[in-house]
């Protein structure tokens, strides 16, 4: 008999189309980005894979499409700075043919340097007053108003942390510790400059204590001269001498900020008996001295 001719008939197809974006591009070292392949019309099965360079990027191939994913999207994150060419490609199914996406070229930058310049006010406190600190950050090159947070501390106690507003950022503490204070100002950094940090010096006064003063254990004879200690906390900047009788002088011999060590010296035409002169301090703290005149 004669063969029967037999007619295969090809399933009817529906042609597509994929697309693809990439967020942000440019991008810098360690930023992530993400790409979008999106396929129209929807289709109800087959896969999307991201190719970087022609080769599949890891943990994006074959990324199921459905039509309650009418997206398929890829994150990644560049160590070092280049190009890349990026493409995805839709594998088609048995309703719809296969389609490829326009490629794009992702710039991976490496992020802008930056300089922070860092400032107190005001430079000298008592602890436990307000003290604010402020730092500016300027960056290299066309990246825009750098973003993000300072944080200042100094030695192991953080200050305080604030946003970084139009390049500036400042915070006021109340915290620092007493002694002469570096406080050091650190940039964040943001998705397009890197971080950087600068510091200031505050010095940081301990709680003032009423000094007090060892009375003259001996009389101050005509001619002659006795040493005073006064000792306390506090005892920051020269003091001054008031009230001096008259004949009377002192004069300081030795000064830190808990000691101080005077010399009181009478002439011979002071008249005797008890005398006391005043010694006044830079925080306003007076230490009364009187002696015994013969």
């Amino acid at each position: 008999p004669a063969p029967v001719p037999v007619v295969v008939v090809a399933p009817s197809l529906s042609l597509t189309m994929t697309s693809l974006s990439a967020s942000p591009n440019p991008t810098v070292i360690g930023q992530t980005v993400t790409y979008v392949a999106t396929v129209s019309p929807i289709p109800n099965g087959g896969a999307v894979t991201f190719l970087d360079g022609g080769t599949a990027i890891t943990g994006c191939a074959a990324e199921a499409v459905d039509a309650s994913t009418p997206t398929i999207s890829c994150t990644v994150t560049y160590p070092s700075a280049g190009s890349h060419v990026v493409g995805a490609t839709y594998s088609g199914d048995g309703a719809y043919w296969g389609s490829s996406a326009a490629s794009l070229t992702e710039a991976v930058n490496a992020p802008a340097q930056s300089t922070t310049t860092v400032s107190a006010s005001p430079t000298s406190v008592t602890v436990g007053e307000s003290e604010t600190y402020s730092a500016t950050v300027t960056t290299s090159g066309a990246t825009g108003v750098p973003s993000g947070t300072v944080r200042f501390v100094t030695g192991d106690v953080t200050l305080c942390t604030a946003p970084l507003t139009a390049g500036a950022a400042d915070c006021t503490a109340t915290i620092a510790p007493t002694g002469t204070d570096v406080v050091t100002g650190t940039y964040s950094g943001d998705a397009t400059n890197a971080g950087s940090s600068g510091s200031a010096t505050v010095r940081v006064r301990p709680l003032a204590r009423r000094p007090r003063a060892f009375r003259v254990t001996a009389p101050v004879w005509t001619g002659r001269s006795v040493i005073v200690e006064i000792v306390g906390s506090a005892l920051y900047g020269r003091p001054r001498i008031a009230s001096d009788a008259g004949g009377t002088r002192v004069e300081v011999l030795h000064d830190t900020a808990t000691y101080l060590q005077v010399r009181v010296s009478v002439n011979r035409d002071t008249r005797r008996g008890v005398h006391t002169f005043r010694i006044v301090f830079a925080h306003g703290e007076i230490a009364t001295v009187r002696y015994l005149q013969r």
